[in-house]
This record gives C-alpha cells, sequence and structure tokens, in this order.
C-alpha cells in the first residue's frame, strides 16, 4: 500500500522515474501478497529464471533512468543558482549549490535579502560617520595658497590669477596677467625701480 502511495506522489510531482520506480515496486509487494496468500504449490514454488531476470532488468532500467534525470536536474539547479549569483555573496552561493535542495528561485529570493540587509549596513555606516563628524565645520579654502609657489606655466599663472583678488583688480582677464607674466619670464617686461642713492 505505501508504494501505491509513493506512486501517486511521484505521479503528482511529476518524475516519471520515480512513478516507474514506484509502480514496479507495487508489483513486487502484489506478487509476494499473492504468494502468501495462496497456499497451493503451484504459487508457492520459485519464479522462473526468466521472470526474475526481467524484473531485474527492469529495475536497473529504472535505476539508470532514475540516476539520469537526477544529474540533470541537478546540473540545471546547480547552473540556475549561477545564474543569479550577484557579486560579493560567493559563500552565500557556494552554500546554497553544496546544499543540494535550494531552488534557483530561492537562491534569487535569498540573494536579494543578503543584498538589502548589506546596503542597510553600508547605510548604518554612513549615518555612523554623519553622526560622529557633526560638529566638523567645513570651511572653503583657496585654490592657491599664498605661501605656496606657483608653477611657472599659463595654467598656474591662471590659478593665481584665479586665487588672487588683487591681480583681479590689478588684470582685467587671466590672459591679460598670462601674457604679463609670459612677458616677465621671456625679459620683454621689465619691472623699474627707482635706485636708492
Amino acid at each position: 500500500m505505501s508504494s501505491m502511495l509513493a506512486a501517486v506522489r511521484a505521479a503528482a510531482l511529476g518524475s516519471t522515474s520515480s512513478v516507474a520506480l514506484a509502480t514496479a515496486q507495487h508489483q513486487k509487494e502484489k506478487e509476494n501478497e499473492q504468494m502468501t496468500h495462496s497456499a497451493t504449490a503451484e504459487m508457492a514454488a520459485p519464479a522462473t529464471p526468466a521472470v526474475a531476470s526481467y524484473n531485474q532488468e527492469q529495475m536497473n532500467a529504472a535505476i539508470v533512468t532514475a540516476r539520469v534525470e537526477g544529474a540533470t536536474a541537478e546540473r540545471a539547479r546547480i547552473l540556475g543558482i549561477e545564474a543569479v549569483a550577484m557579486v560579493g555573496h560567493e559563500q552565500l552561493v557556494a552554500d546554497m549549490k553544496a546544499d543540494g535542495v535550494t531552488t534557483p528561485e530561492q537562491a534569487a529570493m535569498r540573494l536579494i535579502h543578503a543584498e538589502k540587509a548589506k546596503g542597510a549596513a553600508r547605510l548604518m555606516a554612513l549615518k555612523d560617520v554623519e553622526y560622529v563628524a557633526r560638529d566638523v565645520r567645513s570651511a572653503p579654502t583657496s585654490t592657491v595658497a599664498p605661501d605656496r609657489a606657483v608653477a611657472n606655466t599659463p595654467e598656474g599663472w591662471t590659478a593665481e590669477h584665479a586665487a588672487s583678488s588683487e591681480l583681479q583688480a590689478e588684470f582685467s582677464s587671466a590672459e591679460a596677467y598670462v601674457a604679463y607674466k609670459r612677458g616677465l619670464a621671456s625679459g620683454n617686461i621689465r619691472i623699474l625701480t627707482k635706485r636708492a642713492g
């Protein structure tokens, strides 16, 4: 009776190899029942070797079929889990592949939950940094410090002009200041001062 329930359960799940195996077991149980209830010598006699080998061949074929279907299903399960894998969750993916029962759909849900938890942890870390740095005030700084030497290139002179309000008042544009600095560097412009005398 239990083999019949197994056959119905396997049929409901759609596993053909399980149905074939359960049906074969049910037939064997039925034959054994008939042999026990019958008192005749003919029924009590052992089965002929041809019938016994035929049943064994059937069982072997069912076992091979079940193994092939099982291996195919497991391969598809592992490939499905790998397809939904996310970077940063390699250990979780490896555990789900190894457990033998997690479906790709379940794996996707577990990975989404793990990613949400990771994101929540990142958010908490950011909030902690904000809390710790709440008293730190930021102040604007100039791009060129007055005590720092400026590069003797047009880009450096442009940056120097942009950082100094005095230079901006004296020279109308950064280009004019760059031209002046080029003239000084080449010796074409000289600054004349009164000699002390």
